[in-house]
């Protein structure tokens, strides 16, 4: 009976410790195979690529024809949405979770959505996240954030060809989906400097990310 007890309390012990970690976001997610980010963040938004939200607000805020900020998100859409296993598409919604605004720098810094200037960069993507836990990766450890919401923006430039913003459109996806960092692979979409445009993910994009959906 003793043994029986002291078994049962260790077990209690174990159960409670688990879920203390759990709250504090220390849990363990599992163990990932592959790392192509300079980050040692990766996010998602659940569990499960059904966790993650079908529509996204793509806002173009001017009337510049060679803009190609909607037909770069239709592209990301794609892209992702068949590495991931999900439909996406545009909504005309303010509040959902995933919104974008496409235009100048002036007309960006004038929604007032971006509490800072708009840079040089060609576009950015905050991502809102609480902790969830760590993956391990050979013999490191990863932290692992749950997204609660996603905005960023595109930059409207002169010059730049439907291609360029294409291959924008489907990187910033891409940190809104969880893809935190850069790849050093000048092949692939999640590389962060211009003069590099691939227009398809490659499997360095794909596989870092799907490891974390099931």
């Amino acid at each position: 009976m003793q043994k029986i007890v002291k078994k049962g309390i260790a077990v209690l012990l174990v159960v409670v410790l688990a879920v203390i970690l759990q709250v504090q976001g220390f849990a363990v997610l599992g163990t990932l195979p592959y790392w192509e980010s300079d980050s040692d963040w990766i996010c998602r938004w659940g569990t499960s690529y059904r966790n993650i939200p079908m529509y996204a607000h793509i806002n173009k805020m001017n009337a510049n024809d060679r803009f190609y900020f909607t037909q770069g998100f239709d592209h990301a859409f794609i892209q992702w949405g068949a590495t991931l296993n999900r439909s996406f598409s545009r909504t005309a919604s303010t509040v959902a979770d995933i919104r974008f605004y496409g235009g100048t720098k002036y007309q960006i810094d004038q929604t007032g959505i971006f509490n800072y200037a708009v840079g040089g960069e060609l576009g950015l993507t905050n991502i809102s996240t609480i902790p969830e836990g760590s993956w391990t990766y050979k013999n490191t450890t990863k932290t692992g954030r749950k997204i609660t919401g996603v905005k960023g923006y595109v930059v409207d430039y002169l010059g730049r060809s439907i291609q360029n913003y294409k291959n924008t459109c489907a990187h910033e996806f891409g940190h809104a989906l969880g893809w935190d960092g850069h790849t050093w692979d000048k092949n692939s979409v999640m590389y962060p400097t211009d003069g590099y445009d691939p227009l398809y993910l490659s499997n360095i994009d794909k596989r870092h990310l799907v490891q974390v959906y099931k």
